[in-house]
Formats: structure tokens, sequence, C-alpha cells
């Protein structure tokens, strides 16, 4: 009888053990999504940035700041997602 009782938790711990990793399969794949995303959106957002940015007459450059905030915002998403893959 105790040993029946020793094998149906250890079923448990196996079952509890296998559960956990597939939660962690499935967090590692949402983790490297996030960071291919991140990292191409980063890149996506400093192209858009370089092609709006232009020189007026007086020398002075201009431009598109949303665009260079959207490749900081993108580039935290990846070193966000980077930090816990």
């Amino acid at each position: 009888m105790n040993s029946n009782v020793n094998a149906n938790i250890k079923n448990s711990e196996a079952l509890s053990r296998e559960e956990q990793e597939k939660k962690d399969m499935a967090t590692l794949k949402v983790r490297i999504a996030g960071m291919v995303l991140g990292l191409f959106f980063a890149h996506a957002f400093i192209a858009l940035a370089l092609h709006y940015t232009y020189m007026d007459s007086h020398d002075y450059f201009h431009t598109s700041y949303v665009a260079l905030y959207g490749t900081f915002m993108s580039a935290m998403i990846f070193c966000w997602h980077q930090g816990f893959a």
C-alpha cells in the first residue's frame, strides 16, 4: 500500500515536471519571437529615421523623432526579451 502511494506521488511529480517543461518551452518560444520582432522593428525604425533625415539650407539636420523613439522602444523590447531567454 505504501509503495503504491509513493508511486502515485512520483507520477504526479513527473507530470508536473513535464508540464513545467512544456510551460518553459512555450515561454522560451515567446521570448525568442519577442527578440526577433524587437530586432526587426528596431532596424525598420532606424531605416525610417535615416530615410526621413535631411539637411536644410543652414546645414541643420532634421529627422523623425517618432522613428527614433520607435527604434529605442524596439531595442528595449529586444533587450528585455534577451534578458529572460
